[in-house]
């Protein structure tokens, strides 16, 4: 006892981005942005900006992540 409790700040990882985040992802990614910066602007992590690229790329290949499918327009 006598610890002090460990507060984070909320991010947007607890939440499903946006549509408006997904194209932000892609827009700024095909502008030649760097993946930490993009996780920076958008909100969340570098990992999420990578999964979502890596879901686009599986939409362009006619492979998995159909429900991205719609984002990728």
């Amino acid at each position: 006892h006598g610890l002090p409790l460990l507060v984070t700040k909320p991010t947007r990882e607890l939440a499903m981005l946006s549509r408006e985040d997904f194209l932000m992802i892609k827009q700024l990614h095909q502008r030649g942005a760097h993946l930490v910066d993009i996780a920076h602007q958008i909100g969340c992590c570098e990992r999420t900006v990578r999964r979502h690229l890596a879901a686009l790329q599986a939409t362009v290949d006619g492979g998995g992540c159909r429900s991205l499918l719609y984002y990728s327009s």
